[in-house]
């Protein structure tokens, strides 16, 4: 066995080999009679074991007056008369070469007190003892007061053994950041351990996505666990890796303690695959969390099965609280007038009896005397076993303030009225894309309704950008092509957290505008350039990462380059006839303009996209 000795600040002193507890003790002469301790009964009361030693010479040594019950113990005594008087540097040799005379000496000269502790091994390396002292000195006399810590230690070991042993990804939050995580938290991430052994680490740097809260409302949720206002925390975390591989995590938060402080304990566990299994509709609801609000653009599920689910903006439009359609169908008729209920009945049973794929219809509301004009677009996403139509995916749209902007231009002027109802018919077709587009979606990515989502609100949030930028320009008619890129290209950064990632670089004149014809295919090919290149092209680079987009016009026709250099493209890449879902998309955007695409040399992957600037569809 052996007994390592440290200091009060955990610095090792000594340490030393027995053969069993019975080598601490050797019998030895008595010097001098010591009467017993007086407080002898007092100590046996106390949890601290005590032991008694008066000064010898001067204090180079030490007479046993009183010994502690556990330290008799160890060494086979049964009763201390047969110690009192003698030396400590003759009856504990051991206990002698460990330090324990010197810290006597040292604690009684300077009438002080000095802390250490001892751990116990036995032959293999296991621990098995841990006692906590102080030696407290005095001008008559030194004290020994220990403390057998064993239990608390081994108790402390057996924690963090069940921490990094969990089956469960663990991390502890302390003071504003991550102090400490298992092997388990960081295979779940595939992030390299050093970087989340940093103690400095923020939850905002760790790349989990809540679904529920934004990251600051999460931490101010962990504060007030903290501050015992909360009593746990539970989301669902989504979670994209480097490869582009996207995971679902449980994650719950809870109090506990790390360093005898309170501290908030993250738990992980992956749930991709359960939320996979989950049923259609179930799914659809909860992916439907992650588009962001929009009080003018709601997305509605129905299964003839379950009934309809609704984003939240969906009641905004409406202006009322929200309730469950499922159950109260009734009270959405009440909020609208008779005609609009029964257009839109019928023509939603037109749709399910003629097994229409999709379709779109206007129509109006009053609310509070309020008139709105709303549209809807309603897509078949699936079939019964029977054959007919049982799951409608639909977007219902705020389309007011751009009715109410081309009525009151009619009134100004004419030749902008026209335009405008130019766009609100575009606006339709735009969106008609947008199922087109889903369409497509479906044929590659079966049953993949989390990643169809994923594409088509990066594609509407292209076609809201295309008319933002219309309505800001003085033409109606043209767009600014080198802001709208440096908007959206930020918009998508941002979609993924790569705002400060990737760089963006524009080889594209400040005042190169393009007509609106041109500009809306352009920005979903843009789009599918831009997330191909962020998905895929950086995956094992630490260097720069660069997005390089150039325009310029040569007479009549448009040159338009996007670049970055990453891994690059297959040397046997066909651009023509590919079966990736992006190029298929490219290539029929592409026709819609009577442009050329090809792919072009350059470090990582490249294409160009030629064209006729003034485009007439």
């Amino acid at each position: 066995m052996k007994f390592d000795v440290f200091d009060a600040n955990k610095n090792f002193v000594t340490g030393e080999y027995f053969e069993n507890f019975t080598d601490l003790y050797k019998p030895s002469r008595k010097v001098e009679l010591v009467p017993k301790f007086k407080y002898d009964d007092l100590f046996l009361k106390i949890d601290y074991g005590i032991s008694v030693y008066r000064p010898y010479h001067d204090g180079e040594d030490f007479l046993i007056q009183h010994l502690s019950p556990t330290l008799m113990e160890q060494c086979g005594l049964t009763n201390e008369d047969d110690v009192r008087g003698c030396l400590f540097s003759e009856v504990f040799p051991l206990y002698t070469k460990n330090n324990f005379l010197e810290f006597l000496r040292e604690a009684y000269k300077k009438q002080t007190s000095l802390n250490f502790e001892l751990y116990g091994y036995t032959d293999d390396g296991v621990f098995f003892k841990h006692y906590i002292y102080d030696v407290v000195g005095t001008e008559d006399a030194a004290f020994i007061l220990a403390k057998d810590d064993t239990d608390f230690l081994m108790l402390k070991d057996q924690e963090n053994r069940l921490f990094e042993n969990s089956p469960y990804g663990l991390a502890i939050f302390q003071d504003g950041k991550l102090v400490r995580v298992n092997t388990k938290f960081q295979k779940l991430l595939n992030i390299p351990f050093d970087y989340l052994k940093v103690d400095k680490l923020e939850i905002k740097d760790i790349p989990l996505v809540p679904t529920k809260l934004t990251k600051e409302e999460l931490i101010e949720n962990y504060q007030k666990i903290l501050n015992n206002e909360l009593l746990k925390d539970h989301d669902v975390m989504s979670y994209t890796n480097y490869k582009g591989e996207h995971f679902w995590f449980d994650c719950v938060a809870s109090l506990t303690n790390y360093e005898d402080n309170k501290a908030v304990q993250i738990t992980l566990l992956d749930i991709t695959e359960s939320k996979d299994a989950q049923d259609e509709a179930f799914r659809i609801q909860k992916s439907l969390k992650l588009v962001e609000s929009n009080s003018k653009f709601s997305i509605v599920n129905y299964n003839k099965n379950t009934g309809f689910i609704v984003t939240d903006e969906f009641f905004k439009i409406l202006e009322t609280e929200p309730f469950d359609l499922r159950k109260d169908i009734d009270k959405f008729y009440q909020l609208i007038d008779n005609q609009s209920k029964w257009d839109m009945i019928n023509h939603l049973n037109y749709m399910v009896e003629n097994q229409i794929e999709d379709d779109n219809f206007q129509f109006e509301i009053d609310i509070n005397g309020k008139v709105k004009h709303l549209m809807f677009y309603s897509k078949i996403i699936d079939y019964g076993e029977d054959g007919s139509a049982s799951d409608y995916v639909g977007y219902l749209m705020d389309i007011t303030e751009s009715v109410e902007r081309e009525q009151k231009l009619a009134e100004a002027d004419k030749d902008k009225a026209v335009l405008l109802k130019e766009i609100h018919h575009r606006v339709k077709n735009n969106l008609q894309i947008i199922l087109s587009l889903i369409s497509l979606d479906e044929r590659f990515n079966k049953q993949d309704y989390e990643m169809i989502l994923d594409s088509t609100k990066s594609r509407i949030k292209s076609m809201a950008l295309i008319h933002q930028k219309t309505y800001e320009s003085d033409s109606l008619s043209n767009i600014n092509v080198r802001s709208f890129m440096e908007d959206y290209c930020l918009s998508i950064l941002n979609l993924y957290n790569l705002e400060d990632d990737i760089n963006l670089i524009y080889n594209i004149d400040e005042f190169l505008e393009l007509p609106l014809d041109i500009m809306t295919p352009l920005s979903l090919i843009l789009n599918e350039f831009v997330t191909n290149s962020i998905k895929y092209a950086f995956s094992n680079s630490e260097d720069d990462k660069n997005i390089i987009l150039s325009m310029d016009t040569v007479g009549d026709m448009v040159n338009f380059t996007i670049e970055d250099n990453g891994v690059g493209l297959p040397e046997d890449l066909d651009v023509y006839n590919s079966p990736s879902l992006g190029l298929t998309i490219i290539n029929s955007l592409t026709n819609q303009i009577n442009g050329e695409f090809s792919k072009i040399d350059c470090e990582g992957a490249g294409f160009k996209l030629k064209f006729p600037a003034n485009f007439e569809s």
